[in-house]
């Protein structure tokens, strides 16, 4: 089955009375499949059933987030989740310099995302539990990486995982602060979108993703209130880090030599700054 039909069968299922007059296939994400219907909706449909489950996720979790406009879910069934679409540009199309203007707003954004009441539906990890986590996770994307990276920069890599101190507060975060994630409308935010690796967790995640623009991270970072700023540092620099891995597996998963080039040259950069 096409991806055409497969998004034809699942609207007739959970939403037949959305009639497809328009349908744009936006991007091949990482996780997703996303389309755009009629202008007005954004269809989802998962790659893996790890993906499956993570929409599952999302849709939970949008109906649980009202203090900033969410992606407001239309219809969920088994392959597919359809919900409005957020009118306004993603902050990738915004210039370093419009970013860097919205400091304020990016650091009220994340606080207000982190006073959130955790739904059900999101894995809650305390200090313990999300130092199991990290070393899980980046044990995996380090086997799935050894191939093209250099032995040195592995062991490097897996020293900072293994000796990195996490002490934190856990509280509700999105998990996937990035530049194509944040909607922006007349130079000002108005929208998250791509929940799905929502979980209760260490705040520093969600800065260190501000980072894609170093100016703009580094304003937050100072302008916060939720930690000392001498408390969160190391950690948004541990996250911040090895963020390259995720590129490098993905690349080497999907093919892509571009990004695996990009990551590993990008990796080395930072690991040469710890």
């Amino acid at each position: 089955m096409s991806l055409e039909q497969r998004v034809k069968e699942a609207l007739s299922r959970c939403a037949p009375w959305l009639r497809i007059k328009q349908l744009r296939f936006i991007k091949e994400g990482w996780e997703n499949y996303v389309f755009e219907l009629n202008r007005r909706y954004i269809l989802k449909i998962p790659r893996s059933k790890t993906a499956f489950e993570k929409l599952k996720k999302e849709a939970c979790v949008l109906q649980s987030l009202c203090f900033l406009e969410v992606p407001k879910k239309v219809c969920e069934t088994k392959g597919v989740l359809v919900y409005r679409k957020i009118q306004g540009v993603t902050a990738s199309q915004a210039s370093k310099k419009e970013l860097a203007k919205l400091a304020p707003e990016f650091t009220d954004l994340l606080s207000r995302v982190h006073s959130v009441k955790p739904p059900s539906c999101v894995a809650i990890y305390d200090k313990e539990a999300w130092k199991k986590r990290v070393i899980r996770e980046y044990t995996r994307l380090l086997l799935s990486s050894k191939r093209v990276v250099q032995t040195e920069l592995v062991l490097k890599a897996k020293k900072l995982v293994y000796t990195t101190e996490l002490s934190f507060t856990p509280k509700f975060i999105h998990g996937d602060i990035d530049e194509r994630n944040i909607i922006l409308r007349k130079n000002r935010i108005v929208g998250i979108i791509d929940w799905g690796e929502a979980m209760v967790g260490d705040i520093a995640l969600d800065y260190a993703g501000l980072f894609f623009s170093k100016t703009l991270g580094a304003r937050v970072l100072k302008l916060q209130k939720e930690e000392k700023f001498s408390k969160i540092v190391p950690r948004v620099r541990f996250y911040y880090t090895l963020v390259p891995l995720y590129w490098i597996s993905y690349g080497i998963k999907r093919s892509d030599t571009s990004l695996t080039k990009k990551g590993v040259v990008e990796l080395q950069k930072r690991l040469q700054k710890v």
